[in-house]
């Protein structure tokens, strides 16, 4: 999501840990960054979390409480995604070729819905010089509210045991809650309201990505 960076009505967002505003400096404005309108999250090699700009705080406080910027600096950005998506998410970022071997950055079109609404992020990975980390841009692609009163037809089949829901991040199929290898398409609008989620990977999506992953 775009945000109103007026809308922080002056609360802190200078979110850089000592040292980090010097590598986003050697490719990067900080003060572009800072002006951005999509989240931006910068990272150490060791993947934890040196840099947030004010559209990332916008946009997770909007999206209810949670952590907040103090908690997440300095933390390791895959513990925000699934334990089962983390080796993907870990290849995508570390095996991003540097603008020397390739002048495209790697992105990867992913959901991040919540339960009134739908989204479609691309993530952009750009790598800071001499192995000083990574910058990722995560910029909206689809966004559009669901019908909140969708029926919760044929869910008992799906909702496990914790009363969540498992969909694979990348194509949307949700496990089935029986049948350990089973990923089904629901034809019920999706998500619906009052029904939490959790993402991983289906096993031909880590197959086909993370081949070490697949079985």
């Amino acid at each position: 999501m775009a945000v109103d960076l007026d809308a922080l009505d002056g609360a802190e967002t200078n979110w850089c840990a000592a040292g980090f505003e010097a590598q986003l400096g050697r490719r990067f404005s900080l003060g572009e960054l800072q002006q951005h309108p999509q989240s931006v999250i910068g990272l150490w090699p060791d993947l934890t979390i040196g840099y947030l700009n004010p559209a990332w705080v916008l946009f997770a406080g909007a999206n209810g409480p949670g952590p907040s910027p103090q908690i997440w600096m300095g933390r390791n950005y895959l513990d925000a995604i699934a334990p089962t998506a983390r080796p993907f998410y870990r290849a995508l970022i570390e095996q991003t070729p540097s603008p020397e071997l390739s002048l495209h950055p790697r992105d990867f079109e992913y959901d991040c819905s919540s339960p009134d609404i739908f989204r479609r992020f691309v993530m952009h990975i750009y790598v800071l010089p001499a192995g000083g980390g990574w910058l990722i841009i995560n910029s909206t692609r689809v966004e559009t509210r669901y019908d909140a009163l969708s029926p919760r037809v044929g869910l008992e089949h799906y909702l496990f045991d914790d009363e969540w829901i498992r969909q694979c991040a990348y194509c949307r199929r949700v496990k089935h809650a029986v049948f350990e290898d089973r990923w089904d398409w629901l034809t019920t609008p999706w998500p619906i309201s009052g029904i939490s989620i959790t993402h991983g990977m289906c096993g031909v999506c880590a197959a086909y990505y993370s081949p070490r992953q697949g079985s």
